[in-house]
């Protein structure tokens, strides 16, 4: 396939309107402290610190700058809920990602993507309008020095360093309601509505769009990647397309008993295996990368999950998202349930994306316009 220009170049960027409009504040400005209960099944209880607008902070464990604040149930889980202050810009975050430390936080209302350091209470950046071209974005994912966020029907590249966007690729029809990106060296994979795409990193060039009955993508929803393999799943035809990361050539594709989950929304890789949740069924099915095949399946009643929106895999362990209970579970590297945060009193409010890094747990709220923050008992 012949290769289409379809970005800017980089030296004609600028940066957005009302993006970085000077360096980011040292402190997060005021904020006030709330402790409130909170139950955690099999686990006993914890606590929770939500920051909203108010008065500067309680329990900052380094006062100057607060970066970090500490308050620890009987379980010893430490929570922290960053709110819609304006210091984040959050109204009804969507999507996140980590790299080197730093997190993004993509919100779909808000048109923006705000930026914050792993240790809770780092100053943040904000990039918003519409010179960042973002539109209800969905998803977001980051290099070594490049963020990529999908729009509507466009994609948006930040220099992560200087702060400035790189360019804005839309107009192109293999853009259509793009769900998922992954990185692959120089390769970027998007999950668009019936199809999956790549383009080169350096230079916006499309390298390959890939759909039809070969492929048979129907609403992809999730992309993950191991083993130089990719990994694409499709809610709408309850099948999971196992590609070559590096040329999107078809291995196999996964479905019924091969696949063990009849309605695969999300995926967490590790660098052997895969986990897949049901949207609704509340199933997992566990993956080797290397063989492809199908090593266990962990029912609805061994993992008491209430359907899935979003996992990742952390430390030894697997955590689900689930909008429909607004909770968060724990489980082990088996599939074997160990905890679960739910309910809105754990500032848990429609989590649609989660990550894990180093021993955190980061989740996205939409409908509580926040952020949670997680440490395990494990790690506290």
């Amino acid at each position: 396939m012949q290769a289409l220009n379809i970005g800017y170049s980089p030296k004609h960027a600028s940066p957005p309107p009302g993006s970085l409009a000077g360096p980011p504040p040292r402190r997060l400005g005021t904020l006030v402290l709330i402790v409130v209960a909170v139950a955690l099944v099999s686990a006993g209880s914890g606590a929770v610190v939500i920051l909203t607008s108010g008065d500067k902070p309680a329990a900052c464990r380094a006062p100057a700058g607060c970066s970090s604040l500490t308050v620890t149930g009987s379980a010893g889980t430490i929570r922290i809920v960053i709110d819609s202050a304006p210091a984040y810009g959050l109204s009804r975050p969507t999507a996140l990602t980590e790299c080197r430390g730093q997190i993004w936080v993509a919100d779909a209302q808000a048109d923006s993507v705000t930026e914050f350091g792993w240790q809770a209470g780092s100053a943040p950046r904000i990039w918003s309008g519409s010179g960042a071209g973002f539109a209800a974005a969905g998803a977001v994912t980051a290099s070594r020095y490049r963020l990529w966020v999908a729009n509507t029907d466009s994609l948006t590249e930040i220099n992560t360093t200087t702060g400035k966007v790189v360019r804005v690729i839309g107009g192109q029809a293999w853009i259509h309601h793009p769900t998922a990106l992954v990185l692959f060296g120089r390769r970027l994979w998007v999950a668009n509505a019936n199809s999956v795409a790549s383009l080169d990193t350096g230079s916006g060039h499309v390298l390959s769009v890939l759909r039809g009955s070969r492929y048979n993508f129907d609403h992809p929803s999730a992309l993950a990647i191991s083993a130089r393999k990719l990994w694409v799943a499709s809610p709408g035809n309850g099948s999971v397309t196992e590609l070559r990361a590096g040329s999107g050539a078809l291995i196999r594709t996964l479905r019924g008993s091969r696949l063990g989950v009849n309605d695969p929304a999300t995926e967490a890789v590790s660098h052997d295996r895969l986990w897949i949740a049901g949207r609704a069924s509340g199933v997992l099915s566990e993956i080797n990368t290397r063989t492809g095949r199908l090593v266990r399946t962990v029912s609805r009643r061994q993992s008491r999950l209430s359907g899935a929106s979003a996992m990742a895999l952390g430390n030894g362990k697997l955590w689900v998202a689930s909008r429909s209970g607004d909770s968060v579970t724990e489980l082990g590297a088996s599939g074997r349930f160990i905890a679960r945060l739910a309910g809105t009193s754990s500032g848990l409010a429609h989590p649609s994306a989660l990550i894990a890094y180093r021993d955190r747990v980061w989740i996205t709220n939409q409908s509580a316009g926040s952020v949670t923050e997680l440490i395990p008992r494990s790690a506290s």
